[in-house]
């Protein structure tokens, strides 16, 4: 049964991420941003956010089970880097270019920059599948592609979010090799029946029956962030948009109540203030 880790690569100096990535694995097809290792009885999916593209990250960072932070110049770019790994909870490793400057900068937020060592954690069983995209393939139907934060065997049935639509598991396929489960952490396709082309298009998660589901938490700012009534969230790789009462989050869409942490970032933040607001926390 295959299962597997996922980690995300961030860095303000886009050819070192990308270096860094190829020590964790390797592009397969023409996917970009994504890199892969097959190991023994599972597969490493790597995550290379676009430089620059900040909610990116915040997805990539949220879906990993361990990060690596490199950061270059000592920039605005950086800092916000730093904030994100710092808040997300996540576990993984910051590398630097002057680590002396990083200490300086950056060293309040708990990070300490040290050398590249391979990391694999398998993800905990929390119960959903993560959806990417989902479209109609012909002569196939419906399918997700995504990463499983659960078991999941061929035939089994699931819950499509936000629609509520049953869905079935016709074939499940991992690196285009078809497979009868696989285990929490693979990046996988699922062929499905039982859901509508409008209902596939807003797919964004499919969680098993009898997982509870919320859409309000504990919202903690960071103390460099200015206040702001409204944020992108990001747990698990769920972007929701979130309203901010206060201490209380209180996002848009449901989301599985087996994830507990997750980020906001504001977008529209004052000028000289990080974009990264802070975390959310299950209460």
């Amino acid at each position: 049964m295959v299962g597997g880790s996922i980690i995300a690569v961030l860095s303000n100096d886009e050819a070192k991420a990308v270096e860094i990535a190829e020590r964790l694995g390797k592009r397969e097809g023409k996917e970009e941003g994504v890199f892969y290792r097959r190991l023994e009885g599972a597969v490493r999916t790597v995550l290379v956010p676009r430089r620059g593209d900040l909610l990116k990250a915040a997805e990539s960072l949220t879906l990993s089970t361990y990060y690596y932070l490199y950061v270059g110049e000592i920039n605005a770019e950086a800092a916000e880097l730093a904030l994100l790994a710092s808040a997300s909870g996540v576990p993984g490793r910051a590398m630097a270019l002057d680590a002396a400057a990083f200490r300086k900068y950056f060293g309040e937020l708990g990070l300490e920059p040290g050398e590249f060592e391979e990391a694999d954690r398998q993800p905990e069983d929390l119960g959903y599948v993560y959806v990417e995209k989902a479209f109609n393939v012909r002569g196939v139907g419906p399918v997700a592609i995504g990463l499983a934060y659960t078991g999941v065997r061929v035939h089994d049935k699931l819950v499509a979010l936000p629609s509520g639509a049953e869905v079935d598991i016709r074939s499940i396929q991992v690196l285009d090799e078809d497979q009868e489960e696989v285990a929490p952490g693979a990046r996988v396709g699922l062929a499905l029946r039982g859901i509508e082309a409008d209902q596939l298009k807003e797919t964004y998660a499919l969680v098993k029956k009898g997982i509870p589901l919320r859409d309000r938490l504990k919202a903690v700012k960071l103390k460099w962030a200015a206040e702001t009534d409204r944020a992108h969230a990001f747990l698990g790789g769920i972007r929701a948009l979130a309203a901010v009462k206060g201490q209380e989050a209180v996002l848009d869409r449901k989301i599985p109540a087996t994830l507990r942490r997750g980020v906001l970032v504001n977008v529209n933040a004052k000028p000289r203030t990080p974009r990264v607001y802070g975390y959310l926390e299950a209460p």
